[in-house]
């Protein structure tokens, strides 16, 4: 909870600075009271998302986003798409599914992206074992032959 405050907090001060006294000289604007911006900075931050607060299986929302951010890094590290970005995609997509929500083209990109590369990789493997398996006793005679 408080690491959802510190990472709030910059946006929310800022926000909360910008009607305040300092910087709003309009007569009766509010002081900043920082302890206040800090203590209900979640509430802050959330304040005009209604469709949070109405959401359903808020389960597969933090497990899709575990898994999409744990399948991220795993895909830096690895220099290949993991499966658990995969696995985490299909959980948000569920989630928006579950709750009625409509998946923007940001989220389609984020699903095609890695597929398409999943896919590339797949048949970048495929066409490598082809190429090293090994010849059987004619196919070596006629490649001989043919370098002569």
């Amino acid at each position: 909870m408080t690491a959802t405050r510190a990472f709030l907090f910059p946006g929310n001060l800022l926000r909360v600075a910008l009607v305040s006294a300092p910087l709003n000289t309009s007569p009766g604007a509010p002081e900043i009271d920082v302890k206040d911006v800090w203590e209900h900075g979640i509430k802050l931050a959330t304040q005009r998302t209604a469709s949070y607060s109405s959401s359903k299986h808020y389960e597969i929302l933090r497990a899709g986003s575990v898994c999409c951010i744990v399948g991220s890094l795993l895909s830096l590290v690895l220099f290949r798409v993991h499966v658990l970005l995969l696995f985490g995609l299909a959980m948000l997509g569920s989630f928006f599914g579950l709750n009625g929500l409509t998946p923007t083209i940001q989220y389609a990109l984020c699903l095609s992206l890695p597929i398409l590369e999943r896919t590339r990789s797949n048949s970048d493997a495929a066409a490598k074992a082809e190429a090293a398996k090994p010849l059987h006793a004619a196919e070596a005679e006629e490649a001989v032959k043919k370098s002569k």
